[in-house]
């Protein structure tokens, strides 16, 4: 019989949609901001734990959930059955078992619910658990006379066959320092208890491998492979020999003393739960996930992990990440299980691709022109978002765009994939409709449809091109700065642009421009010649949801 899960229901800060930590995973790192209730769900593991071994049963009004008496904190304790308790197994019908604890209240912690409380309408089943766990006869029992029974003796139950099977737990805090005194995880008595470790009583050889282990740790992390660890025998300091240098600790980084305080407190415990808060203070990203991939690989203890360091989400696969969040005065978690989890998890961290000198976001459109005019519209909209930092623009070059795909997950082999380029990302299409019942391309409503459904965001103009929303004005400022006449042109909404504008100067029997045999340079007189009030009401409506996406992706 193993713990397998524990879920956690009104404790502090945490609310109904509550969290669930997998004990089948060997490292749970719980991920969030400041004040998400990260310790909180590291505080109600160990004290349902606590509860399960039979140990702190005594309700705290600091647990309530919002210190609320009428809502004590609820904890429900997974179980996985092995031939322990044959007879469990068998009257079940299953191998998973759970009791649900309520820490509140006069009574102190008390079984609200249990797994045979929920086969009510099986009395076969109830029968036989009543016989081959209570060693009972109920023959002609009521399903109100189980209920009775199992309510008061669920707790009796628990304490029997299930409470041995709950693991120690230890607490490694944020505040950690190598000092004197007694032994503690945080720190205290280190070095006493290396000197132990180092020299072995005889029969403690188990001892020394796990110094040695220490070392190999301090090896691999500082990437020496002959680096030794030694205390002095005369003054009790602890000694890193490093390329050939003996120095004491204390001449070493602060990143090294964490390590060395960390891996000494893991290696001290077997078979445990090791609640650790905030590993990444004073170590490198790097060093973060090597400390990490190093105790899965050397340990055998479970690990629920608090941090707010976004290197820990590389370790995906490796360990279960399990993002905290709080919304509306409640805190909550669920594990991460595809990009938009990570992307939401590195959200939350505030992080940001600017962080990298990356821009926030991408814009994709179909060609340089387009470019122009919407880098022109979003400076007279919202000056403050510059292009390079608070979005980027890339082309994807007309119909190529059919072999592209904004789906996360689920996009054929065949088309690129253009969030792995940025998952802040836009897309913006010309329509080329040719009337009001032309049909869009297939590919552009799809590529539309995986924007909503991936929380990117899409503009499929409702006119034929970006041109046709050049308003008349500017088409006529811009031809006088092009030595034509400043002809106030008309363009109807699914026209071409260079067409008609062509056809309009012929008529006047001025040259005509050629706008689509110079897209790139024409493009640049006629943005210039917009000013904010050349924004047209249905041009603002359609560009705002763009500039408020930017504006979110860089919040």
């Amino acid at each position: 019989m193993r713990l397998e899960r524990i879920g956690i229901q009104k404790f502090r800060n945490i609310g109904d949609r509550g969290v669930e930590i997998d004990f089948t995973r060997q490292i749970t790192v719980a991920l969030g901001p400041n004040n998400a209730g990260k310790s909180n769900v590291l505080a109600a593991t160990r004290l349902a734990l606590d509860l399960g071994a039979g140990v702190g049963r005594n309700p705290s009004a600091l647990n309530q959930y919002r210190r609320q008496p009428l809502h004590p904190p609820t904890f429900t304790l997974f179980f996985r059955g092995d031939k322990k308790i044959d007879g469990i197994v068998n009257s079940s019908g299953s191998e998973t078992f759970w009791f649900k604890f309520q820490n509140g209240g006069t009574g102190g912690a008390r079984v609200i619910s249990d797994y045979w409380l929920m086969a009510e309408k099986n009395l076969h089943r109830l029968r036989e658990l009543t016989h081959n766990v209570f060693n009972r006869e109920f023959s002609y029992a009521t399903p109100s006379e189980f209920h009775r029974f199992f309510a008061t003796q669920a707790l009796a139950l628990f304490d029997k066959n299930f409470g041995s099977c709950i693991p120690p737990h230890y607490m490694i805090p944020e505040f950690r320092q190598i000092r004197n005194g007694e032994y503690t995880d945080d720190g205290a008595g280190l070095i006493a208890l290396l000197d132990k470790y180092q020299h072995p009583d005889i029969g403690k050889d188990l001892d020394r491998e796990k110094f040695d282990k220490i070392q190999d740790c301090v090896r691999q992390l500082l990437h020496d492979s002959d680096a030794t660890l030694e205390v002095s025998s005369t003054d009790k300091t602890l000694i890193i020999n490093a390329d050939g240098i003996r120095l004491p600790l204390s001449s070493k980084g602060t990143g090294v003393h964490q390590l060395v305080i960390m891996l000494t407190a893991v290696l001290s415990h077997e078979n445990s739960v090791i609640c650790i808060e905030e590993p990444e203070i004073h170590l490198h990203p790097r060093l973060q996930r090597e400390f990490i991939s190093f105790i899965a690989k050397n340990t055998l203890n479970s690990y629920l992990i608090s941090s707010h360091s976004h290197a820990l989400i590389d370790l995906i696969g490796e360990v279960e990440i399990l993002p905290i969040r709080f919304e509306n005065g409640d805190a909550w978690g669920r594990p991460v299980e595809d990009d938009t989890h990570v992307l939401a998890a590195l959200h939350d961290l505030g992080v940001q691709a600017s962080d990298l000198l990356q821009s926030n976001c991408i814009i994709w459109v179909e060609g340089p022109s387009d470019r122009v005019y919407l880098r022109r519209w979003i400076s007279l909209l919202r000056p403050s978002l510059l292009e390079g930092v608070h979005y980027s623009i890339m082309y994807y070059g007309g119909s190529l765009l059919a072999h592209a795909s904004i789906d996360r997950e689920y996009a054929v082999e065949e088309l690129a994939k253009l969030l792995r380029i940025n998952q802040h990302a836009a897309v913006i299409m010309d329509s080329d409709k040719s009337s009001p019942k032309s049909q869009v391309a297939a590919y552009k409503r799809r590529i539309v449809t995986e924007c909503s459904a991936t929380g990117s965001t899409s503009w499929l103009t409702k006119r034929r091109e970006i041109e046709n929303y050049i308003p008349p004005a500017v088409i006529a400022s811009g031809l006088a700065s092009l030595q034509r006449p400043a002809l106030s042109v008309v363009l109807g909404e699914y026209e071409v642009f260079e067409d008609h504008i062509d056809q309009e100067l012929k008529a006047q029997g001025a040259k005509p421009i050629f706008y689509g045999r110079k897209k790139a340079q024409l493009s640049r007189v006629f943005a210039d010649a917009f000013t904010r009030n050349d924004i047209t009401p249905q041009l603002h409506r359609e560009l705002i949801p763009i500039i408020e996406r930017i504006e979110e992706w860089n919040a």
